[in-house]
């Protein structure tokens, strides 16, 4: 709600489902291709990982080293209740346990309850592996997938280059998620949006002082 608020008070456009597949550095601007039709910025933060921004063949970019990868994981969210083996009760909106995933039966990385439901509670899996039909003997009943999601959580640490990734690319592109490659967690990468929301606020200021105009779309 918070976020919706935000969007509509700052009367900026908002593009949905629109794939970037194309940027351009141009001499006081910056060319997106975005559904096969190019558009003007004057600024572009970069929100997703760097690593499948710079990996596409099609997208005409020179942003930097593509090789700071991020690690692929899934949050599934079950309905069921869970194994009282585990330590934890099967009720209740607010617990929470994590386990490392050490030995075979252990599939994922963490589990958390959500919500009561008539079925005992509706828990997020987060784990590095899709967890559908392994995670019944965790379960006092055999477990009901409700969702899963696919997302990019935090850089691989495996691989770690000579430098970290730059947060600022270039005059007119910033990475703010490069301060992840440090550390990273939901602290860090507010830490990393406040950075490119002041960076951005400092461009406009000054293309105010230049009384230039400027598009402001997301």
């Amino acid at each position: 709600q918070a976020v919706e608020y935000m969007l509509r008070a700052s009367g900026a456009a908002v593009h949905l489902s629109s794939p970037v597949t194309a940027l351009e550095e141009l001499s006081d601007s910056v060319a997106l291709t975005v559904n096969g039709t190019e558009h003007m910025f004057d600024l572009v933060v970069i929100a997703a990982p760097l690593s499948l921004v710079a990996g596409k063949r099609e997208l005409n970019t020179t942003l930097g080293d593509a090789n700071f990868s991020h690690v692929r994981m899934y949050t599934t969210f079950v309905e069921g209740r869970l194994s009282q083996r585990l330590g934890v009760g099967s009720e209740g909106a607010t617990q929470f346990l994590a386990l490392v995933p050490s030995a075979g039966e252990v599939q994922f990385n963490s589990i958390e309850s959500q919500e009561k439901s008539g079925a005992g509670a509706v828990w997020k899996v987060f784990s590095r592996e899709p967890v559908e039909g392994r995670l019944d003997s965790y379960f006092e009943t055999a477990p009901r997938i409700l969702g899963r999601f696919e997302w990019y959580a935090y850089p691989d640490y495996s691989y770690r280059p000579g430098e970290l990734p730059r947060t600022v690319l270039s005059e007119r592109v910033i990475y703010p998620s490069a301060i992840e490659y440090g550390t990273s967690a939901m602290e860090v990468a507010a830490v990393g949006g406040r950075n490119a929301a002041n960076w951005v606020l400092r461009k406009v200021q000054r293309r105010a002082q230049l009384k230039r105009p400027h598009n402001t779309e997301l």
